[in-house]
């Protein structure tokens, strides 16, 4: 056993410098790449500073194209406020005064039919038939379906 310790020691004697030269010139080669990677490195943040320029420079080139659609778009956004809030007091004016509106719009229609029956026949006999007709019609009322 003593033998082999000897041999043991002996072989160890000799492989370990070797295996540490193999250490240090594993680790010369990366020092080496390091250093290449280094002295590089100027050279790659000016060129990545230059994209970074032309990029700032287009991005405030399309600036004012964005600005001026932000403002598009606001103005279309009153004009929809604006156009909203027409129709909901119409709606509600409507709402309001329904029985006015279907009165003037029943007197309207009577008006215009009188006239064409008074045109057409020249009778009064005709005409009092379309009024009674008219006020028929108009004694029903309608439901819109609008509500409040």
């Amino acid at each position: 056993m003593d033998a082999l310790l000897n041999e043991l020691s002996k072989t160890a004697t000799i492989l370990l410098p070797i295996a540490g030269v193999v250490c240090l010139i594993i680790l010369a080669m990366i020092l080496y790449q390091v250093l290449k990677v280094v002295k590089n490195l100027p050279t790659t943040i000016e060129k990545v500073d230059q994209v970074l320029d032309s990029t700032q420079s287009s991005v405030d080139q399309l600036q004012e194209p964005l600005s001026t659609i932000t403002n598009v778009s606001r103005t279309v956004d009153m004009v929809n406020d604006s156009a909203v809030g027409a129709v909901s007091t119409v709606a509600s004016f409507a709402m309001k005064h329904s029985d006015a509106v279907v009165n003037w719009f029943a007197d309207t229609v009577d008006k215009k039919q009188s006239a064409r029956a008074k045109r057409k026949n020249g009778n009064e006999d005709v005409e009092m038939d379309v009024d009674v007709e008219m006020e028929t019609k108009t004694e029903k009322e309608e439901d819109f379906g609008i509500y409040e």
